[in-house]
């Protein structure tokens, strides 16, 4: 699988991120006043193929730059852990023209928002609790397939909308076509397709929240050090009643 063609621009008023998986185009569209916070690498282009090269057997090519502690932690972590949770998946190569190792300065501090149950107490616990330099500053939702109609999604989002506005936090909208590319499950292979938008923005989110159900600690410290690269988000996992979280 083959990942090139990078690019970002301005369209009928929104940011638009793409880029060529193959012959597919995949793309990501949100406010404007968000590209300036975007790298250019394939850092969330990676993350977000890995599990499809995996399935399929396929090694990805990447025609420019991934950081290197991303590739480094994918290549010898995070896809032997998989393959021991679905064996039917297989270990691939990563190839790249470079490694990215600029360090940027984000600050914010941000978790996904469905309004379910995990997401809502991350928000009570990060935004109206004390919690020091941990507080929210934006929560987001991506449009990536955890609904399967789209007008599902909609309604969902006219919900979040109405529960943050009298918060002083930044909702950060995010439309892709994501799901005619990766069309396994949502429900088994959310996270790293959640996780990959967050590795858009890193010179925005310096803590990410990844507010979810169950995830067996193995599988969380890997994929935590994978995603926090020294340039972007580290990843906090964060679940109802659970009384740990992984910051790396």
């Amino acid at each position: 699988m083959k990942l090139h063609k990078f690019k970002k621009f301005i369209k009928d008023n929104e940011d638009v991120l793409q880029c060529n998986i193959d012959n597919k185009v995949a793309y990501l569209k949100f406010d404007k006043k968000y590209l300036q916070f975007c790298q250019e690498n394939y850092d969330g282009f990676l993350l977000f193929i890995l599990l499809i090269a995996m399935k399929n057997n396929k090694d990805i090519i990447i025609d420019g730059s991934i950081s290197y502690k991303l590739y480094h932690n994918l290549v010898n972590n995070v896809m032997y852990i998989i393959q021991c949770v679905l064996p039917e998946f297989h270990i691939i190569k990563i190839t790249c023209n470079s490694f990215d190792n600029n360090k940027y300065n984000p600050k914010g501090i941000s978790c996904g928002l469905s309004c379910d149950v995990d997401s809502l107490s991350c928000v009570e616990d990060r935004y109206f609790k004390e919690c020091g330099n941990l507080k929210l500053t934006h929560v987001t939702n991506f449009y990536l397939g955890a609904c399967v109609k789209r007008a599902t999604h909609d309604n969902r989002i006219e919900k979040i909308k109405k529960y943050g506005s009298n918060k002083n936090l930044e909702l950060m909208l995010i439309n892709t076509n994501f799901t005619e590319i990766n069309n396994l499950s949502h429900h088994y292979y959310h996270t790293l397709k959640n996780l990959c938008v967050p590795l858009f923005f890193q010179k925005l989110f310096k803590h990410y929240f990844y507010a979810s159900c169950f995830i067996s600690k193995a599988i969380s410290n890997a994929i935590s050090n994978a995603t926090s690269n020294s340039t972007c988000s580290k990843v906090i996992w964060y679940a109802y009643k659970k009384n740990w979280s992984i910051i790396n």
